[in-house]
């Protein structure tokens, strides 16, 4: 007797399609856009399960934005001045990420979590937003692949 069971795609094989298909500036643009609706999210969830449920989310979309950005960083910084860029780029990110939780602290425990999570998220649309309207070359060259003589 042979069961017939219906044929489930396998994830690994559907991402690698989806990927050539997606350009980096799409996945960056929108880990970005999904960390931020989430967290404003998470400022606003009513109970504990809804706040968690939407941390995975935003987590995951962190993991998104930090991996594309880690991705431009490696494609267009010049061959010979590469690891010297990786190197300012992780240090940079390995000192913001603690200032920034620190300095959130500091807030969170004079004026409560969801106004300076609510605060931080608005921040970030601003700074988004005004890098867009400033500087629209400098999103728009992540989603390039460089030449080798970039």
């Amino acid at each position: 007797m042979t069961l017939d069971r219906p044929v489930t795609p396998n994830p690994y094989d559907l991402l690698p399609a989806l990927a050539a298909r997606t350009s980096r500036l799409k996945v960056l643009e929108g880990s970005l856009i999904v960390m931020i609706v989430g967290l404003a999210g998470y400022a606003i969830s009513p109970t504990l399960s809804v706040a968690v449920a939407v941390m995975v989310v935003v987590g995951a979309a962190y993991i998104g934005t930090l991996t594309g950005l880690n991705s431009v960083v490696q494609l267009h910084a010049p061959g010979g001045e590469r690891s010297r860029i990786l190197s300012l780029y992780t240090m940079s990110m390995s000192v913001a990420y603690p200032l920034g939780a620190f300095t959130q602290s500091f807030f969170v425990h004079r004026f409560g979590l969801r106004p300076v999570t609510l605060i931080s998220t608005g921040l970030m649309v601003c700074v988004y937003l005004a890098v867009r309207a400033t500087a629209p070359r400098f999103i728009s060259v992540m989603g390039d692949t460089p030449t080798p003589s970039e």
